[in-house]
């Protein structure tokens, strides 16, 4: 993947398995090279052959050095040589600068890093500030309230993340605090995350109520277009989640998931939510969730007072043929009136596309 990258204006560097006196990353890459040695490489490209070699990583403040290291990575992930994520970092010497200095000089490469173990985490908390190239990062959970803290600030610090995933890992269950330690970053991100995602299934009882911290991140701190969340619902929380999506200046897509058998209330805060004039909402969805008859039609119904809503998915639900033309008739309506309105904003005659479907 080759793309626009500034060039740097230091003296050419090539990074060798010292990687800045790091015995550690030294020793990782050498079980790399050890892994490799045995892989015919004579048809992959001179990058590979030049790594299997030497160990010698391609300079990524250039055009082409930055594709060529990237490239290695993945090659090595996809054969399950290194843990691609560790291997990264340390690659392009992120650690090794103060965490306002990027390590990168241009915008050319994105760095996507899934499936973090737990004991990698603090490691990542460190990078992230000074690592605008990390753009699409799925987290463990710190167990930890402190260093739930730093992620949050480290979060917060990452101008160039845009999409996050946070979970709660099986092998590191949480402490009562770390969740509020994590939702409650006074700062605002720079720049919004197109994509959201937290699964909490289950937590501890905080003093502090974390549920509520979590809605008022999404206009406060995690800042996000789009947003999938998977939580122990109740009522109480969907009302502060359904006050959120007002708040919030950018949110627009919300994906529901989880058990809402204890929600007595959804109909009715759903209904509401959808006919307050300030209601920003465009695409509304409950995975998993059956909705009986009754409340589908309120819910209809409400749609059909709301102008801002293009796409509702109501779980299980089987709605009747009366209820389901309803239904799109409304959300058609809302994507035409979007379209005028686009049109209008910048007197363009295309074909509008509208937000993506899920």
């Amino acid at each position: 993947m080759k793309r626009s990258i500034s060039l740097d204006t230091a003296p050419p560097r090539r990074l060798v398995p010292h990687f800045s006196g790091d015995p550690a990353g030294k020793a990782e890459l050498q079980r790399v090279l050890e892994g490799m040695a045995g892989i015919d490489t004579s048809r992959e490209d001179a990058c590979v052959r030049t790594f299997q070699a030497e160990g010698i990583m391609p300079n990524p403040a250039t055009f082409e050095g930055a594709a060529d290291a990237q490239f290695i990575l993945y090659w090595c992930a996809d054969r399950e040589l290194v843990d691609p994520f560790l291997m990264a970092a340390k690659a392009y010497d992120a650690q090794a600068h103060p965490p306002s200095v990027s390590r990168y000089r241009g915008h050319g490469v994105d760095l996507e890093f899934e499936k973090i173990a737990p004991k990698k985490l603090h490691f990542f908390i460190a990078v992230l500030p000074g690592c605008p190239q990390i753009t699409n990062i799925e987290l463990p959970i710190p167990s930890d309230p402190a260093q739930a803290g730093k992620l949050a600030q480290a979060l917060g610090d990452n101008i160039g993340l845009n999409s996050l995933t946070l979970y709660v890992h099986k092998k590191a269950p949480l402490k009562a605090g770390a969740l509020t330690q994590l939702f409650s970053h006074p700062t605002a991100r720079v720049k919004p995350l197109a994509k959201l995602e937290i699964i909490v299934k289950a937590a501890p009882a905080d003093t502090d109520d974390w549920r509520r911290r979590v809605c008022g991140s999404l206009s406060k701190h995690l800042m996000a277009e789009a947003v999938w969340l998977t939580l122990p619902w109740s009522d109480e929380l969907l009302g502060w989640l359904m006050q959120a999506s007002r708040e919030s200046p950018c949110l627009s897509s919300l994906d529901l998931s989880g058990n809402f058998q204890g929600c007595t209330k959804l109909q009715d805060l759903v209904v509401d939510a959808l006919q307050r004039p300030d209601c920003k909402l465009t695409s509304l969805s409950f995975t998993g969730t059956t909705f009986d008859q009754e409340s589908a039609d309120a819910v209809i119904e409400a749609v059909e007072k709301n102008t801002s809503l293009r796409h509702l998915h109501l779980g299980e639900t089987e709605l009747t043929t009366e209820a389901s033309k309803r239904m799109t008739a409304a959300l058609e309506r809302n994507r035409a009136l979007a379209e005028r309105v686009y049109k209008q904003i910048h007197g363009w005659h295309g074909f509008f596309t509208g937000p993506r479907q899920m």
